[in-house]
């Protein structure tokens, strides 16, 4: 069955239910319990949620794939259509039409698709090619590369010949400025000469770790356009080494804030036209989109869709009642570490499907659901009431490390990972 958003609900309804059993089974609650309770107890996305995740992850795929992967011009072919294709006639809508429109995320404010990176399914140096990787370093923290006087020291070590460039780059602000050591700040470029070294600081760890991979993945075009260019370097100004430092920004360090001048002059020049005269700008709209970054972004919006599903759902209620916290990944790590025995009960308890009198009587499995001090046996009265259970009580509040919890906030106990 070809799954198509907003279409097959039929598929999804079927769907629904099994995601809903499998939930309760993992936890080990009652038939009885809201399917949309056990999908937030497990973290467990709504089907059709998961469905167009999927989806999308498939559509990014195709849009990254080389333009020599058969699937990937028919993606293109199909996104440039427009439906009906032919007034008059039937149309046939394959699921490669669904997918290639059904996410407005991957296209421009003009209804063009997004121009995206390349990902190359297998590496483009053959296993007999020797690697040269570049020289990086990456400090512990941040204090320790934020140091003034270190970097100072990785200055005065380089020759008079030698070059260190900064780059900024954030969001929609790219600049970059060459300084030569024990000479004057002017922007300038480096020129063929022996021994000599180039050292490029940059404000991204990430982009550091990745230079150096040869398998394929994101950001895999830029790591072969970045090689390129560093052996292209090496050969025609045949210089030592090229390294790779990360300097943190905005920790008062002369390049990094040369840098950064630059990259506000470029996004200046991006408006006015009598700045943009003798610059070279590359527009954002330009640079490919990054795969990650898109599939993230659109997890997040997943993940925030989910939210108001809940809050304003037909089933679950009793749950919202004692937890009214979105759902998402905090709810799951409450079980982390726990005994084999007690996920399924701290789950019982959290949906009202515990074995506690009241629960049961809920349910017409108790005849009376009294607690044995006479008091409705509910989750709030055991937690946090009962006489019965007073040293049990002491206990928890002391591993809370919380002596004055609130006594009528059930919620403190009921959602706190050391409480569980």
């Amino acid at each position: 069955m070809w799954y198509k958003p907003g279409q097959t609900k039929d598929f999804v309804a079927t769907l629904k239910r099994i995601n809903a059993e499998a939930a309760k089974l993992v936890t080990g609650l009652p038939r009885s319990t809201s399917g949309a309770a056990a999908e937030v107890e497990t973290n467990l996305r709504p089907t059709h949620l998961r469905q167009a995740h999927r989806l999308h992850n498939a559509a990014t795929c195709l849009l990254s794939a080389p333009q020599e992967y058969p699937l990937h011009q028919k993606f293109l072919e199909a996104a440039a259509l427009t439906f009906p294709r032919r007034q008059g006639r039937a149309t046939h809508v394959t699921p490669l039409d669904q997918l290639a429109h059904a996410f407005p995320d991957l296209r421009n404010n003009d209804g063009h698709l997004v121009v995206y990176e390349t990902i190359q399914l297998v590496d483009s140096s053959p296993p007999w090619d020797e690697f040269e990787p570049l020289e990086t370093s990456i400090a512990e923290s941040k204090d320790d590369a934020a140091q003034k006087d270190d970097h100072d020291q990785l200055i005065a070590s380089l020759e008079p010949k030698d070059v260190v460039a900064y780059n900024d780059g954030r969001s929609h602000r790219h600049g970059a400025r060459w300084h030569r050591p024990r000479h004057e700040d002017a922007p300038t470029r480096p020129t063929r000469s022996r021994n000599r070294r180039i050292v490029i600081c940059v404000d991204n760890q990430a982009a550091i770790r990745v230079v150096n991979s040869t398998g394929p993945g994101p950001g895999h075009a830029q790591r072969i356009e970045i090689r390129c260019l560093y052996l292209e370097l090496k050969e025609k100004l045949e210089l030592t080494s090229i390294k790779l430092q990360w300097v943190p920004g905005h920790v008062e360090i002369d390049g990094n804030e040369l840098a950064d001048e630059a990259a506000k002059e470029a996004t200046k020049a991006t408006d006015d036209e009598s700045i943009k005269q003798g610059l070279e700008i590359e527009r954002p709209n330009t640079i490919p989109a990054s795969r990650t970054a898109l599939r993230q972004h659109f997890k997040t919006r997943i993940s925030q869709g989910w939210a108001p599903e809940w809050k304003n759902g037909k089933t679950g209620a009793q749950r919202r009642k004692l937890d009214d916290s979105p759902p998402g990944p905090s709810d799951f790590k409450l079980y982390h570490g726990l005994p084999r025995r007690a996920p399924s009960l701290l789950a019982q308890l959290r949906t009202r499907r515990s074995p506690l009198a009241h629960d049961l009587f809920r349910r017409r499995l108790h005849p009376t659901g009294l607690c044995g001090c006479g008091a409705a046996e509910t989750l709030e009265h055991v937690v946090l009431s009962c006489d019965q259970y007073e040293h049990q009580r002491r206990a928890l509040r002391r591993g809370m490390k919380k002596e004055d919890l609130p006594p009528d906030d059930i919620q403190l106990y009921i959602s706190n990972g050391a409480a569980s």
